[in-house]
């Protein structure tokens, strides 16, 4: 009868636990990765640094963050009325959100901002700016010279453009034509 007691409970026990597993829920997929997560104007005030104590006549660092990542590797782009376009790469820190820290001239405007291997969830936010020493973040370089054909006289000569040739337009006034014209007198 001890043997009969045993097995049932030992059954009962089994069933019950199977029970328990069964009611637990499953676990949820990951965020969707998604590139390139948009900066919707968070942390500024029309693209001026909301909490800013950097101080006029210095340089600012702009701590962007970008929440709930996907991937191993983070790129912002960002464009600034004064800096211009520039690109960094972001840390990760412990495990969590991307930093990316821009440097730009004290007051100069967020005009757009992206970042790379974000998720359905994540949001890309300027969290503060702070004074620093450090020197503004350069543009990211141009594109590499190209090579093209010129015709000359002898043949087809290869010449190479200049590295960022076209990145700026210069608007150049003509120079003051002299102006010639039969004198007239009056009286």
């Amino acid at each position: 009868m001890f043997k009969r007691a045993a097995v049932i409970l030992a059954v009962a026990g089994i069933g019950a636990l199977g029970v328990g597993l069964a009611a637990q829920p499953a676990a949820a997929p990951p965020p969707t990765p998604v590139s390139p997560i948009l900066w919707q104007g968070n942390g500024t005030n029309n693209g001026f640094c909301e909490d800013n104590t950097a101080q006029p006549g210095g340089n600012q660092d702009w701590l962007f963050i970008l929440t709930s990542p996907s991937g191993s590797s983070w790129t912002l782009t960002a464009t600034f009325k004064t800096a211009g376009t520039v690109m960094v790469t972001g840390v990760q820190q412990g495990g969590g959100s991307i930093h990316f820290d821009v440097i730009t001239t004290f007051g100069d405007q967020l005009l757009s901002a992206s970042a790379t291997n974000g998720s359905t969830v994540s949001v890309l936010t300027v969290s503060h700016c702070t004074p620093t020493t450090t020197p503004v973040t350069p543009p990211p370089p141009g594109p590499p010279p190209t090579t093209s054909p010129t015709t000359t006289p002898g043949g087809t000569t290869p010449t190479t453009a200049k590295p960022g040739a076209g990145r700026k337009t210069i608007v150049v006034a003509p120079a003051p034509q002299a102006v010639t014209a039969p004198a007239r007198l009056t009286g």
